[in-house]
């Protein structure tokens, strides 16, 4: 018989032993381990639930980065979309194109005039946006909306500097609530611009110009609507801007650099209006390109440190949001013609994406803001160009998009 000393021991040498498995990776790493408790399948009928996506509470702003015209981004904003308006009542859709381009979208999704659908999908050729997929999202989301009560319908708002001029001018109809008070020298032009014709447009705005001259003709031509119609014509302001500092296309950063900062100034210009002109307690979901969302500069594959993004802009300072921002990464990927696996597209070279490599088979939701997560705290060359950062100070959600391919352009 072994003594009672001896027993006990045992026993604790055994519990050291389970101890050191656990630390030393026998038992999994604690990135692993959370990864196995939190990353979870996704399927995009059944959508996402309040378990699946973890740690919202203080969160306002919902900005999740895609990579444009890829295949998978438009499954993945309708489950996004249509969770954070359920369950985090968002009802304000952010759009990375101009605030006229966002108000023909916004008319159709209200009101299912499939001529305003076709003119703002006609406008999006050639741009980023240029994607078939494009009408089937937004004929989703009028579907959708059409079931909302009134006070909980989605609208669409772009907040990005004006790409065409024929869908500003389509918008700007649309805003008038008296357009017999159109000055005459005015009319010709206008009709025109709104044909699409550039040369008429850059010779009605130049008459405009100074708008302030105009504010009483003005404020009768568009009623409530005035303020709004002033906001799109500040982005004219945005787009003379890069044109005197930026000579694109171009293959210098610097050039890059000074576009987008430019960019996402306006950008930041036009949500601060809104949350002056907007309920009190909104809150929005936007999806642009990846390089917009992330809350720390870092040098990746279009831009670099100079360019100061769009989510860092949201969370720094004084600025109303700071601390209710929550930028979701879209790691799209793609077949590897080399290994026939599913690989992450290269955009996310600037830190190690390897170790979510178990999850790129399948439709993959992380939260990596959840209480104890290794990524709320440094991981030895997780950031390698960055000493002291956590992943979680660049964007706090990761959906892992496999299997996707280049959308067709809009017919």
């Amino acid at each position: 018989m072994l003594s009672k000393q001896v027993l006990k021991a045992c026993k604790l040498v055994s519990l050291l032993l389970v101890l050191v498995m656990v630390f030393s990776g026998c038992g999994g790493t604690e990135v692993e381990r959370y990864l196995k408790k939190y990353a979870k399948p996704v399927d995009f009928e059944q959508g996402l639930d309040d378990k699946i996506f973890g740690n919202a509470d203080n969160y306002r702003f919902f900005f999740a980065g895609e990579i444009h015209q890829q295949t998978m981004i438009y499954p993945a904003k309708k489950m996004m979309l249509q969770y954070l308006h359920e369950n985090q009542g968002v009802n304000y859709l952010l759009m990375e194109e101009g605030m006229g381009a966002g108000l023909l979208i916004d008319h159709y999704i209200q009101t299912g005039d499939e001529e305003i659908l076709n003119f703002a999908l006609e406008c999006k050729k050639g741009l980023h946006t240029d994607a078939e997929l494009e009408r089937d999202l937004w004929q989703w989301l009028y579907e959708y909306n059409s079931q909302q009560p009134e006070d909980k319908k989605i609208h669409a708002i772009g907040i990005d500097i004006e790409f065409s001029t024929k869908a500003i001018m389509k918008a700007i109809s649309l805003l008038e609530q008296k357009p017999i008070e159109l000055p005459e020298e005015w009319k010709p032009l206008y009709e025109k611009a709104v044909a699409g014709d550039v040369a008429s447009f850059n010779q009605l705005y130049g008459m405009m110009y100074p708008i302030k001259q105009y504010e009483d003709q003005l404020r009768d031509i568009f009623g409530d609507n005035y303020d709004v119609f002033m906001q799109i014509m500040k982005s004219f302001e945005y787009v003379v801007k890069i044109s005197e500092q930026t000579q694109l296309p171009t293959d210098t950063r610097e050039e890059y650099d000074i576009y987008y900062s430019i960019r996402d100034e306006h950008s930041l210009e036009n949500i601060r209006f809104l949350l002056d002109t907007l309920p009190e307690d909104a809150k929005f979901f936007a999806q642009f390109g990846a390089g917009h969302i992330y809350q720390t500069p870092v040098d990746e594959v279009v831009g670099s440190k100079n360019f100061h993004r769009l989510g860092t802009r949201l969370n720094e300072g004084r600025f109303p949001l700071k601390g209710q921002v929550c930028s979701i990464l879209y790691m799209v990927e793609n077949k590897s013609s080399e290994t026939q696996k599913n690989e992450p597209l290269g955009y996310y070279d600037w830190f190690d994406n390897s170790v979510f490599q178990d999850y790129f088979e399948q439709t993959t939701f992380i939260p990596l803001d959840m209480e104890g997560s290794p990524f709320t705290q440094e991981i030895e060359g997780m950031v390698p160009n960055e000493e002291g950062a956590v992943l979680t100070d660049y964007f706090q959600k990761i959906l892992i998009l496999p299997n996707s391919e280049e959308a067709p352009k809009i017919k």
